[in-house]
């Protein structure tokens, strides 16, 4: 929820958008999952490894399930269709959403996502090892290695959706940094009209 500022969310809402955010499960103030651990750097060996029963079987809940929730926190407000958006795992939740729930979602905004498809858009090895790599603990350590988190930048790959436009925003990465956020809230605006 807070990954979407504040600020973002007003200038959404002064484009006459009626703005929900919310945490998904296992982060934030929502529910959380204690009681099904899960072994970070055993499930993406599994998923690496290509075994990708034995890593669902690893998982208390699916990104379909995640979908789930946003259209029941729709219900529960009374929305009965929504332009959604959402970045990087949010825009899977999202698709999802447009997929097994269509007649709920008017438009589809997925921002610095996948699709899944192993040919399209995947991470250059350089940015997967920033990914699986620990942050350091101490201070220092931790200032040293934020030069690498800039392998995020954006990079140029169709898309798989019928009639979907690709937005290329220059410096943007993995993030929703302030000075594009006008940029950002015309782009889903003029989208959601």
């Amino acid at each position: 929820m807070i990954a979407w500022h504040e600020d973002l969310c007003q200038m959404l809402a002064g484009q006459g958008r009626y703005v929900i955010r919310y945490d998904n499960r296992d982060c934030g103030l929502s529910t959380t999952w204690d009681q099904y651990p899960v072994d970070l750097m055993a499930f993406i060996g599994t998923v690496s490894a290509g075994d990708i029963l034995a890593a669902q079987k690893m998982i208390p809940y699916t990104l379909s399930d995640m979908a789930t929730d946003g259209i029941n926190l729709l219900t529960a407000v009374g929305i009965e269709r929504a332009h959604v958006v959402g970045a990087s795992m949010g825009g899977m939740i999202a698709q999802r959403m447009a997929i097994e729930h269509p007649s709920r979602v008017r438009t589809l905004t997925s921002m610095m996502s996948s699709t899944g498809e192993p040919e399209v858009g995947q991470s250059t090895p350089q940015a997967q090892q920033v990914l699986f790599t620990p942050r350091p603990a101490n201070r220092n350590g931790y200032i040293s290695s934020a030069e690498r988190e800039l392998v995020w930048a954006s990079r140029r790959y169709p898309e798989l959706i019928p009639g979907a436009k690709l937005m290329l925003v220059p410096d943007m990465g993995h993030d929703r940094p302030r000075e594009l956020w006008t940029d950002l809230v015309t782009a889903i605006a003029d989208h959601t009209q």
